[in-house]
């Protein structure tokens, strides 16, 4: 038997020093923050890829001031809301958000029919399309759509974020790839009841 006084002896243990990490790139940064906050204080996904865009010619919400009115644009944002009212017969309205501010997309019902799984499922999106401002308006510019493709980040790499939820094998593809869309806050829909 041993006996004590009622303390513990203390062990010597080295601890090992912390390992050393790669810092993240902007788009990493930028993934990991929407993927744990849903939200980021860094800088906006269009900037990270202004240069690559500014390269095809897509014009910035800011930049569209600068515009006449019929002139043909090429616009790039984030989708922060879709609205398809009934009474709109059949069109949808669109709005993006860039690094500089937002951007009215007019989407037709012949347009809408041909991009529909972009409409409705992509959260970074490309739109071509003819400027319209009306002075009758008050000076609101909106595009009038006549093409849209999703916008691809993906040759950025994907931020290491662990989330332990169960995620379907597109999902963890998605963000093995750095894809925006595994990470995108949600859209506001105002016809989430709709179907079309």
């Amino acid at each position: 038997k041993v006996k004590g006084e009622g303390t513990q002896l203390s062990l010597p243990l080295e601890l090992p020093a912390a390992p050393a990490l790669e810092r993240l790139n902007g788009w990493e940064s930028m993934i990991a923050d929407y993927a744990t906050t849903g939200l980021t204080s860094g800088p906006h996904a269009l900037a990270l890829l202004r240069d690559r865009l500014r390269g095809e010619g897509m014009v910035t919400s800011d930049g569209l001031a600068t515009l006449r009115h019929g002139n043909r644009v090429t616009v790039a944002g984030i989708v922060v809301a879709r609205q398809r009212p009934g009474t709109a017969k059949g069109i949808v309205f669109m709005l993006l958000e860039d690094e500089a501010g937002t951007i009215n997309l007019v989407v037709p019902a012949e347009v809408y029919e041909r991009h529909r799984s972009v409409v409705r499922s992509e959260p970074l999106i490309v739109a071509e399309g003819k400027l319209e401002r009306h002075p009758a308006g008050g000076g609101q510019i909106n595009v009038l759509v006549t093409s849209m493709r999703a916008l691809d980040g993906a040759e950025r790499p994907a931020a290491e974020v662990k989330d332990f939820s169960l995620l379907d094998e597109a999902e963890l593809a998605r963000q093995r790839d750095g894809d925006f869309r595994s990470v995108a806050p949600a859209i506001q829909s105002f016809a989430s009841g709709r179907r079309r």
